[in-house]
């Protein structure tokens, strides 16, 4: 997984996202922060993925949307390939 590649790279400042260079112990942090976020959403039941965001992204501008789908699915595929979630057609589960 990409995170594990990111790990092992030299250097220690990242550029994360859009966002400024981070540190790499900050960049992980982050990263696993947001992984157990999703899986608490998910432990209240199946959700599609414009469902996550209300819930994850509270007040976020709607322009901005679209971008957070796009960063809770990459998530999403990462947990899928760990075994972590599932997905059922357009529906996420926590395994």
């Amino acid at each position: 997984p990409s995170v594990e590649r990111y790990r092992l790279q030299r250097g220690t400042r990242r550029r994360v996202g859009a966002g400024p260079p981070v540190s790499r112990p900050e960049g992980l942090r982050h990263r696993r922060q947001r992984e157990r976020q999703i899986l608490k959403v998910l432990a209240d039941g199946p959700h599609s993925l414009p469902e996550f965001i209300p819930v994850m992204y509270k007040g976020l501008d709607p322009r901005l949307e679209k971008a957070a789908q796009m960063s809770v699915h990459a998530h999403l595929i990462d947990l899928e390939r760990r075994d972590m979630v599932n997905r059922s057609d357009d529906r996420w589960i926590a395994l």
